[in-house]
């Protein structure tokens, strides 16, 4: 909602294997994908890992508040070293998200 309250159009995905599913379905539609490493039926790391089999340019930002963990490590290395750290201000994450779609713009 807050998302929303700020202009973004959101999808959203009750697992890492539903927001996999969704990403595919809309490729070409989705500006940036956020993942929590800790998702059922799918983590954050290997969500990430099919989505960018999909399309190896998509955007993807890691929400993790085990920044220490294997997994947390391995899926932000993964998804380019773009992640925001739990917990965080809403203002960290909106800025998150403006750095990552610019950052799409460009390419």
């Amino acid at each position: 909602k807050v998302l929303e309250a700020h202009g973004y159009k959101v999808l959203t995905a009750s697992d890492g294997k539903e927001a996999v599913k969704i990403f595919k379905a809309k490729k070409g539609e989705i500006a940036l994908v956020i993942l929590d490493i800790l998702m059922p039926k799918m983590n954050g790391e290997e969500a990430c890992s099919e989505i960018k089999k999909i399309d190896p340019f998509a955007k993807v930002l890691i929400s993790t508040g085990y920044i220490d963990s294997e997994s947390a490590k391995a899926a932000i290395q993964q998804c380019d070293n773009k992640y925001v750290e739990k917990p965080f201000h809403i203002q960290e994450l909106l800025y998150a998200i403006r750095a990552n779609i610019n950052l799409q713009k460009k390419k």
